[in-house]
């Protein structure tokens, strides 16, 4: 369930070597997934090569601008900011409807948050971008490529990322891009992903084997939270741990009104994700849909861990607040939260547009 769930939360990645652009109506390697394009879709490709491309108006020079606002999870503007483009059409991909090479992208505020659904990233380099009217045999419209640059090793590896898309098979992408004329319109929200807790998941995380609920023993620590349903925020807890002692983490709901999905992940004392806890029991609040999550443990020393609890949607909402309760018991360890509301990524609105000069 969590990797159909994921792909809602991220745009899709294409991640084959890019030699030219892929044929209109073609088959296509991005990933599959189901998306309102929640979550930052910034995944990293691997191929190397090139693709740019477009067949009208060759070398037409274009400019333009995004305007960039950050939003809060109320919805209110934390910061905004101006992406500036220029560049030129490009004759490498005779398929699309329009493609773009850059020359130049940069912002006028560097305190907002930026992401390659802007065309501007302080982690990548975005080269170019792709419009198809009709893309991957049909399966989506109004497709939007934005193709991109970085540094691995040493060595300079190019991707693409699709960032705004209409689709029968999925949900359209919450940002749009449509070519009117010769000018392509941006408008919508994409969220920009942040880091995460800890960046490096060592050997990979396992999934939790819990099939219950762990019920509060007498040294129990219980606390009660809410969480965004956009999946924008997560709370953190430092779990202190002693060799020996059986370790017992069960995240429920705690109204009926405000269930949602949860899910949790865990980090180890050498900051590693270990444990992905997701769907193990039935909610004492069900949500509308999945279950809730619990996860045991025998730790081999002591330590410090820490666990992330996420909001992943299928909220009731009654009193159309967008938050979902949730209750956390942990037996056999000592619990703090130590971050209430992490930001996992930033809303943004986007705006503008890119035209020949």
């Amino acid at each position: 369930m969590t990797a159909l769930r994921l792909a809602t939360l991220l745009t899709l990645t294409l991640t084959t070597p890019l030699i030219g652009c892929d044929d209109k109506g073609g088959d296509s390697s991005e990933g599959e997934g189901e998306g309102e394009g929640e979550g930052e879709g910034e995944g990293e490709g691997e191929g190397e090569g090139e693709g740019e491309g477009e067949g009208e108006g060759e070398g037409v020079a274009y400019a333009g601008s995004l305007v960039v606002a950050n939003l809060d999870t109320n919805d209110m503007t934390t910061c905004t900011g101006l992406v500036s483009l220029s560049g030129a059409s490009s004759i490498d991909c005779p398929d699309c409807d329009l493609g773009i090479a850059f020359d130049s992208s940069s912002v006028d505020n560097t305190d907002c948050e930026y992401g390659l659904s802007t065309l501007y990233s302080t982690e990548y380099s975005v080269t170019g971008v792709l419009f198809y009217e009709s893309y991957n045999s049909g399966r989506f419209s109004n497709a939007a490529i934005v193709e991109y640059a970085y540094d691995y090793d040493g060595y300079l590896y190019y991707s693409r990322t699709l960032i705004a898309y209409k689709s029968d098979y999925y949900n359209d992408s919450s940002l749009q891009v449509e070519l009117s004329g010769d000018v392509l319109v941006f408008s919508g929200n994409d969220w920009t992903q942040q880091p995460a807790l800890f960046e490096d998941d060592c050997v990979g995380a396992n999934d939790s084997s819990a099939t219950e609920a762990f019920p509060a023993g007498l040294t129990a620590i219980y606390a009660e939270d809410d969480l965004h349903c956009n999946g924008s925020r997560q709370d953190i807890f430092e779990i202190g741990m002693t060799a020996g002692s059986t370790v017992q983490i069960t995240v429920d709901t705690i109204a009926a009104g405000t269930a949602f999905d949860p899910l949790f992940v865990v980090y180890s004392p050498d900051e590693c994700l270990m444990i992905e806890a997701d769907d193990n029991f039935d909610c004492t609040h069900p949500p509308t849909n999945y279950q809730c999550s619990s996860w045991e443990y025998v730790p081999e020393a002591d330590g410090t861990w820490w666990v992330a609890v996420d909001n992943r949607g299928s909220c009731v909402d009654t009193d159309g607040s967008g938050t979902g309760e949730y209750s956390i018991t942990v037996n056999g360890a000592s619990a703090t939260l130590i971050e209430d509301d992490r930001a996992v990524f930033v809303p943004n609105n986007i705006s503008g547009s890119i035209a020949p000069e």
